[in-house]
C-alpha cells in the first residue's frame, strides 16, 4: 500500500487500557517511552488499538519500535510509538504526520513503505512494513564488506535517496542505523523523521539543528548560515560509505559537542590511514562526499552513484586520475581476452553443438579466447529466428519438412550457443570469472553487429554460466550448515572436477547424507545423482526403498546394464508397488526453503534467489533423471532373450506412468518407445508411434524456441512444482502457438530402436 496512508483516530477497550493508560502517563510526565516495559505475556497489554504488541525490536529519541500483528489482515508490520502528546503538541503533530506522508509518497522498492498512521487515545503512532532482518549499523560491526559489496549496497541507497530527490524530498538523517538490511540482503531507507520538503531552489531553510552528529553535514550545525540541500544528503551517503570502509563514523566518537566540532573543521582521516587495503580510487569518492562545503561536493546523487559504478567496471572516476600502472590494470580488467590469449589460459568448456566441442580440443581456440569463439559463433548463426516450419520459394503455403533435434541434452540443434553451455570448471574460478566478463562485452556488440538473435543467446547462456560460477560455493555453504538437508543439496550442487572443490569432497557428502536419510526425497535424489557401482549410492537406494517400498521408482532405481535375474527381480517387484512418485515437488519445496535460510550464510557474489537455487538442483538431477535406465533393461532384454515375464512387467511399468505423477519428458519417451517394441497390438504400436513422434517433435520445438520464451525462475518454479516437467514443456511449446502434436512432414532422426531376439523363450525372474 506504499504511496497511500491512512490516518486514523482509534479507541480502546478494556484489554488495552492498561498499556493505552501506561503510554500517557509515561508522555503526561515527561519520561522516555524507552525507559517503558510493557508486560507483551500480558494479553490486556499487548493490545495496542488494532494491533496486538509481539516484541520490541527497538528504541529512541522518537519514541519505541515493536513488532506487531494486525488483527484485521493477518499481516505482522512495524509500530513505531512516537515519544509525544499528539493531542497537546501541535508541531510534534505536524512533523509526525509529515514524517509519514512523505514517506508514504516514495514508492520505492528500497525504502521502507509506510502502511498507517493514527493515535490511539492520543498516543500516536506508525505502521510500517515490517523488514526482518539487522540494520546496516549491525551488520559492519559483525563484518567488513568488501570493495564490491560496499559499492553495490551504496548503488541501491543512492538510487533510492535520489528517487526522494527527485520528488524534492531531503532525509536528513541517513546513517547505518537508519538502513534496513533484510532477509534477501536488499538495504532499505528507513525513518524519515527529520525528513523536509526543497523549495524551488533545491533548499531547506532549516529552523534547528537536528540530526546524528556522526554523520551531520556542517551546514547542519551552521543552520543560520547555510542552506541544506541535495549536498547534505550526499555527505550523510558519503559518511555511511566511510564506515563501511573502515568502521566507524568520518568524525569518531566522543561527545556530541566534539564530533559536530570535528565536522565543522573538516578533520577526517583518509579511509586508507584506517584500512590500508581501500583503493585509493574509492577512498576519493568517498572524500568527494564529505567535503567541507557543499558545492564541492558531488553535484547530485546520481553523479555520485555514476562514480560508483565506473569504480566498479575498473573505469577512470571523475574524481581521481590514475597512474599510468593503474591504467594498464583497468585495461585489463576490461580487456582480459587479449591477456588471457596470449596466455593461452583460457578454456571454454563445450556443453554444446559439436563444432563447439571440437573448438575446445583446438589449441588455437585457447591463443583466440573470446574473440575467436564470437566470430566462430557469428559465421554459423543465423542474425534472427529460423521458423521451426518453413515456407518453399514463392509462399504458397507448401511447408518444408522439419527434421528433429538428436535426442541429446546439451544439443540446442539450431546453431548457436546452448543455454547449458557453461564454462569448463576445472579452471580456477578467477580465470573463469575474467572469460565471462570478457564474452559479456560482446553482447552488446554482437547486437550492433547485426544478430540481435546471438546477442540474445550469449546473454541467456551467460546468466547461466553467472549462477554455475559460485556453485561450489553454495555446495560448501548447505554442507556446513549441518543438516541433512545441507549434505544433500551439497552433494548434489557438488562438481567434482572442480579444482575449489574435489571428487573427495564430494563424496564424504555423500557417504554422511545417506546415512542420515529421514525423508524419500532425500533417498530418492540422491540416488538419481550417484554411481551405482559406489557403496554409498548402494546405501542410498536401499535407503529409499526402506522408506517407500510402496513406489515402483524405488525398485527401479539399481538396475543393471545387462538384463540377469536380480535385475528381473527388481522389475517385477517394481511391477507390484501401487504407485510411480518421483517426490519431486517434495524436493523443489525442500530445497526453496533451504535457499531462504542458507542465503545469509553465502558472500553476496555467490547469492541467488531461493527459485534459481531449487531449479539450478533440479536442472542438474532431475531434467534428465533415470536416464532412461528402465528403458534400456527392457530393450536390452527384447533383444537378447525372449522372457515374457519381464515384456509384460516393463508394460505394467508403461501403465503406472499417469498424469497425477507429474511426469518428466524422459518418462513420456520411455512409456512411448516400450508400448512400440512390446505391444503385440497393431493399433498400440501404431498409438504409440504417433506419440513418438509428438514427443520427438514437442522436444524439437522447445530446443527451437528463441532466447525469453521461458518465463523467470519464479515462474518456471511454481509450473514444474504444480504440474511436472512434460506438462511445463508443452505449455511453453503451445505459448509460441506452436501445435503439440507432430505436423505430417516432421521427419524423425531415427527409427524405433530394438530388433526382437527370436530364440525359445527364457523364463524370467530367475
Amino acid at each position: 500500500m506504499s504511496g497511500q496512508v491512512h490516518t486514523v483516530s482509534l479507541g480502546h477497550t478494556a484489554s488495552e487500557g492498561r498499556t493505552i493508560a501506561a503510554l500517557s502517563l509515561a508522555l503526561a510526565a515527561g519520561r522516555s517511552l524507552s525507559d517503558l516495559e510493557i508486560d507483551l505475556s500480558d494479553p490486556e497489554q499487548c493490545r495496542f488499538g488494532a494491533y496486538t504488541l509481539v516484541k520490541r525490536i527497538g528504541a529512541g529519541g522518537m519514541g519505541l519500535v515493536y513488532r506487531a500483528h494486525q488483527l484485521s489482515l493477518e499481516r505482522d508490520v512495524a509500530i513505531k510509538i512516537l515519544n509525544m502528546q499528539m493531542a497537546e503538541d501541535g508541531e510534534a503533530l505536524a512533523r509526525f504526520r509529515f514524517e509519514a506522508k512523505s514517506a508514504a509518497a516514495l514508492n520505492h522498492p528500497n525504502i521502507v513503505s509506510i502502511l498507517e498512521i493514527g493515535q490511539v487515545d492520543g498516543v500516536a503512532f506508525i505502521a510500517m512494513q515490517l523488514v526482518r532482518g539487522e540494520t546496516l549499523a549491525t551488520r559492519i560491526q559483525r563484518e567488513r564488506l568488501g570493495h564490491a559489496a560496499a559499492v553495490a549496497m551504496m548503488l541501491k541507497l543512492c538510487d533510492a535517496v535520489g528517487y526522494a530527490h527527485r520528488l524534492q524530498l531531503l532525509h536528513l538523517d541517513l546513517k547505518p542505523a537508519n538502513v534496513l538490511i533484510d532477509e534477501r540482503g536488499e538495504p532499505l531507507v528507513a525513518d524519515f523523521g527529520l525528513a523536509r520538503h526543497m523549495n524551488s531552489q533545491g533548499q531547506v531553510e532549516a529552523q534547528e539543528v537536528s540530526g546524528t552528529p556522526g554523520y551531520m553535514a556542517p551546514e547542519q550545525v551552521l543552520i543560520k548560515e547555510f542552506r541544506l540541500s541535495a549536498g547534505t544528503d550526499i555527505y550523510a551517503l558519503g559518511a555511511i560509505l566511510y564506515e563501511i570502509l573502515c568502521g566507524l563514523s568520518p568524525h569518531g566518537c566522543g561527545s556530541a559537542a566534539d564530533v559536530m566540532q570535528r565536522a565543522l573543521a573538516g578533520q577526517i582521516p583518509n579511509p586508507r590511514s584506517l584500512n590500508s587495503s581501500v583503493l585509493k580510487d574509492l577512498e576519493a569518492i568517498c572524500l568527494k562526499c564529505l567535503n567541507l562545503r557543499a558545492a564541492n561536493r558531488y553535484a547530485s546523487v546520481e553523479a555520485f552513484a555514476d562514480d560508483l559504478r565506473r569504480f566498479a567496471n575498473s573505469l577512470p572516476v571523475s574524481v581521481r586520475s590514475p597512474t599510468r600502472i593503474e591504467r594498464l590494470q583497468r585495461w585489463y580488467a576490461r580487456e582480459p581476452r587479449f591477456a588471457l590469449a596470449l596466455g593461452g589460459l583460457l578454456l571454454f568448456a563445450i556443453a554444446g553443438s559439436f563444432v563447439f566441442a571440437n573448438l575446445y580440443r583446438k589449441a588455437e581456440y585457447e591463443r583466440a579466447g573470446a574473440e575467436g569463439l564470437v566470430r566462430m559463433l557469428m559465421s554459423q548463426t543465423p542474425d534472427k529466428d529460423q521458423p521451426i516450419l518453413q515456407t518453399r520459394n514463392g509462399g504458397n503455403g507448401d511447408k518444408l519438412p522439419v527434421v528433429d533435434c538428436d535426442f541429446f541434452p546439451f544439443n540446442n540443434c539450431n546453431g548457436g550457443l546452448s543455454p547449458d553451455t557453461t564454462i569448463d570448471p576445472t579452471l580456477p574460478i578467477a580465470q573463469r570469472r575474467l572469460y565471462l566478463e570478457s564474452l559479456r562485452d560482446y553482447v552488446p556488440k554482437i547486437a550492433v553487429w547485426g544478430n540481435p538473435r546471438l546477442s540474445a543467446q550469449l546473454a541467456r547462456t551467460l546468466d547461466g554460466v553467472a549462477i554455475d560460477l559460485y556453485r561450489s560455493e553454495r555446495a560448501k555453504a548447505a554442507a556446513a550448515t549441518g543438516t541433512t538437508e545441507g549434505l544433500v543439496f551439497a552433494y548434489l550442487l557438488a562438481d567434482s572436477d572442480a579444482p575449489d572443490l574435489g571428487r573427495d569432497q564430494a563424496h564424504a557428502w555423500l557417504e554422511q547424507a545417506v546415512h542420515r536419510i529421514d525423508q524419500p526425497w532425500q533417498a530418492q535424489w540422491l540416488a538419481l545423482s550417484c554411481d551405482v557401482s559406489d557403496p554409498a549410492c548402494t546405501v542410498a537406494i536401499q535407503r529409499f526403498r526402506e522408506l517407500d517400498p510402496d513406489n515402483a521408482a524405488a525398485w527401479l532405481m539399481g538396475l543393471p546394464d545387462t538384463p540377469d535375474g536380480k535385475g528381473d527381480r527388481l522389475l517385477l517387484r517394481a511391477v507390484q508397488a501401487p504407485r510411480f512418485d518421483h517426490h519431486e515437488a517434495d524436493f523443489l519445496d525442500a530445497a526453496m526453503a533451504f535457499a531462504t535460510r542458507l542465503t545469509s550464510n553465502l558472500p553476496a557474489e555467490a547469492r541467488i534467489a531461493p527459485a534459481d537455487f531449487a531449479l539450478e538442483i533440479w536442472n542438474r538431477v532431475g531434467k534428465f533423471a533415470y536416464k532412461f535406465k528402465y528403458n534400456g533393461y527392457c530393450g536390452h532384454s527384447i533383444a537378447a532373450r525372449n522372457a515374457p515375464a519381464v515384456e509384460n512387467a516393463c508394460l505394467a511399468i508403461v501403465a503406472k506412468i499417469q498424469p497425477a505423477m507429474k511426469p518428466w519428458l524422459s518418462d513420456e519417451f520411455a512409456a512411448a518407445t516400450l508400448t512400440f517394441n512390446l505391444s503385440r497390438n497393431p493399433v498400440e504400436q501404431a498409438q504409440s508411434l504417433r506419440k513418438y513422434r509428438d514427443l520427438r517433435w514437442i522436444y524439437t520445438a522447445l530446443k527451437k524456441l528463441p532466447p525469453g520464451s521461458e518465463p523467470d525462475a519464479a515462474a518456471r518454479f511454481r509450473a514444474i512444482r504444480e504440474h511436472g516437467e512434460f506438462a511445463y514443456v508443452k505449455s511453453l511449446v503451445a505459448s509460441a502457438h506452436l501445435p503439440l502434436e507432430a505436423p505430417a512432414e516432421f521427419v524423425t532422426v531415427e527409427p524405433l530402436p530394438w530388433p526382437r531376439h527370436t530364440s525359445t523363450p527364457a523364463q524370467a525372474g530367475k
